[in-house]
């Protein structure tokens, strides 16, 4: 059984390919500390997990028209709230320039 193990754990040592087939190279593989073990990452597929975490653009319209009718991004469920919180980190002036209506929105309500 230890033969076994050790024997997968060489295998994916020496793999020449991440998991979802990207090639490893040193351009596109980072390592980092994950409990306890060096981890390595392939920055490829890091983007694509990144990418798919991202709202879609109608998520997007419909998040602003809710918040326009007075919701707020807390009351969305909590995969709206990281989805919407990672589109205003990715777009910061968008991201501004919603803020500043949904101040004047909410000063003009008081």
């Amino acid at each position: 059984m230890e033969l076994a193990i050790q024997r997968s754990a060489d295998n994916r040592r020496t793999a020449e390919r991440c998991k979802n087939g990207h090639i490893r190279t040193m351009n596109n593989t980072f390592y980092e500390q994950h409990l306890g073990y060096l981890v390595r990452r392939c920055k490829d597929c890091m983007k694509n997990r990144r990418q798919l975490r991202m709202p879609s653009a109608e998520r997007v319209r419909t998040s602003i028209a809710t918040l326009h009718e007075g919701a707020t991004l807390s009351s969305g469920t909590s995969h709206v709230q990281q989805a919407m919180r990672n589109f205003i980190r990715a777009n910061p002036k968008l991201g501004t320039r919603l803020r500043m209506r949904l101040i004047r929105l909410l000063l003009g309500r008081l």
